[in-house]
């Protein structure tokens, strides 16, 4: 009993240096609690979920000695110190093996990229807009990288304060090998219809009007059930782990060409778990 309470303690101090950091309230000399932070996050990533399209990808494109390096990882996760051994040498690879360096270039060439072209102020002639949208995307990758894996997060498994999404990579692995196959509800026509607006990043009203339903406050807090129901149905806490399941069952089901397939796929991806 003793040591889940030391962990669960450290397990909060992490979480809430996380958010701080994501934040960037780390000088602000003030207690905030874990909810207001959240509450601040939600604010910020302002259900920004297509940002869950990209990083899906490169998480998928992590090469099998990357994975091989996370898997040991998991193995002595209960092992402070070997887990430490491992993870320090996959940090030192980063750095200067040449594979290694090869894919994290590689994300990080490709996040900056999608940042700037993607960017409304056609930051490729403004560089104070281009490093502006670089690190708002650093900031959206991470936030949503938190919002996944800081449940696994304790004194053994850091989230790691930088701007390298990579170097947390290992959480995301560990968290989708617990959490990939677990169950799915039965899903209703208006909660499919909800999912694909939060992966096109609609707002209220038109999530609404896909609906076809008034903009009332009893249809707001109707969608807003919804909303609060999904990861239940998903069997995971948040709707950033929502988006995240179904992408890691269905990498490719934001590019169907009509809604109808994307309502039918959405609606059935529990059979991917079964097959």
């Amino acid at each position: 009993m003793v040591g889940n309470s030391v962990l669960s303690i450290e397990k909060q101090k992490e979480k809430i240096a996380t958010m701080k950091w994501l934040l960037n309230f780390e000088d602000i000399d003030t207690n905030f609690s874990a909810q207001n932070l959240g509450q601040s996050l939600s604010k910020r990533l302002n259900r920004n979920f297509a940002g869950l399209i990209p990083l899906i990808e490169y998480f998928n494109s992590t090469p099998q000695f990357i994975q091989n390096d996370f898997s040991k990882m998991i193995d002595v996760k209960d092992d402070k110190d070997l887990f430490n051994k491992f993870y320090d040498r996959f940090k030192l690879n980063l750095q200067n093996n040449p594979q290694y360096k090869k894919f994290d270039n590689l994300i990080l060439s490709s996040s900056i990229q999608a940042a700037i072209y993607c960017d409304e102020f056609l930051c490729t002639t403004n560089l104070k807009e281009a490093n502006k949208a670089v690190f708002e995307n650093d900031i959206l990758n991470n936030i949503l990288l938190f919002n996944i894996v800081s449940e696994v997060c304790n004194d053994i498994w850091k989230f790691e304060h930088n701007r390298n999404i990579v170097l947390n990579f290992h959480l995301l692995y560990y968290w989708s090998k617990q959490n990939k196959n677990k169950p799915i509800e039965n899903l209703t026509d208006d909660e499919c219809k909800i999912i694909i607006a939060l992966i096109a990043g609609l707002p209220d009203e038109e999530i609404l009007e896909g609906l076809n339903l008034q903009n009332t406050p009893i249809n707001i807090n109707y969608i807003y059930s919804i909303f609060k129901s999904l990861p239940e149905k998903f069997h995971v806490t948040n709707l950033t782990q929502v988006i995240f399941r179904i992408l890691l069952l269905n990498p490719d089901i934001w590019t169907l060409p009509t809604i109808e397939k994307m309502l039918f796929e959405i609606k059935n991806i529990s059979r991917i778990i079964c097959d």
